[in-house]
């Protein structure tokens, strides 16, 4: 992978927001997102919504009932939660400042 670059001018930023979804394809933003808080002592902010029941078209009509719908949805905040926490420790080695921020609902809306 080549080295990210940039040309900042005098622009600062205080938060780099990096939205994640656990894919590859997101995580590949990461060296970017690191050079540039290094480079404008800015904190990362790592993101992952984790979409509900009513955030999704037909996502209430499977037929799976309230309780078993909140456990999967438990499981899979706690899934999320750890990815955020495993990111961050590994940004954090590199000398990032970083927070994890984990949302439910639509994430065109909760990322904006």
């Amino acid at each position: 992978m080549r080295r990210p670059t940039f040309s900042l001018g005098d622009e600062m930023f205080g938060k780099v927001l990096v939205p994640l979804d656990g894919s590859k394809l997101a995580e590949e933003v990461l060296p970017y997102a690191v050079d540039l808080a290094l480079r404008c002592q800015s904190r990362v902010v790592l993101m992952q919504v984790i979409p509900v029941a009513g955030s999704v078209p037909d996502a209430g009509h499977t037929g799976v009932t309230a309780s078993t719908a909140e456990r999967e949805l438990r499981l899979e905040e706690e899934r999320a939660q750890t990815y955020l926490d495993w990111t961050a420790k590994a940004l954090r080695q590199r000398g990032v400042e970083v927070e994890g921020v984990l949302r439910r609902g639509l994430p065109a809306r909760e990322i904006v």
